[in-house]
């Protein structure tokens, strides 16, 4: 994101009185970071869209009604599955796999 957008969609924030966060970046290293990064877009649809419409070359950029759907089932889904990493996850233990070979 460019410095000016980020000024923008702060200022779309003000303006709709919400709290002003930046949208984060997605990692392929750092894991569930993408799904940070979708939960913040939903959270901040509004914002973001009168941000890319002051733009006229980032009116592509905005997400159709059913590419939000999505979104929202990703979020869904991944968020269930961080729950179960998680869940199963321990750093006192160590998980052990066990292999049945015949």
């Amino acid at each position: 994101m460019s410095w000016k957008m980020k000024r923008d969609l702060h200022k779309a924030q003000e303006l709709l009185q919400m709290e002003l966060k930046t949208l984060p970046s997605a990692c392929p290293t750092r894991w569930w970071s993408t799904l940070e990064l979708v939960k913040r877009f939903l959270e901040n649809q509004l914002p973001i869209c009168k941000t890319l419409l002051e733009y006229s070359n980032k009116k592509h950029l905005m997400l159709e009604g059913n590419e939000i759907s999505a979104l929202e089932d990703f979020t869904t889904v991944t968020e269930l599955l961080e729950d179960i990493t998680s869940s199963l996850s321990s750093v006192s233990c160590t998980t052990f796999i066990y292999e049945n070979k015949k």
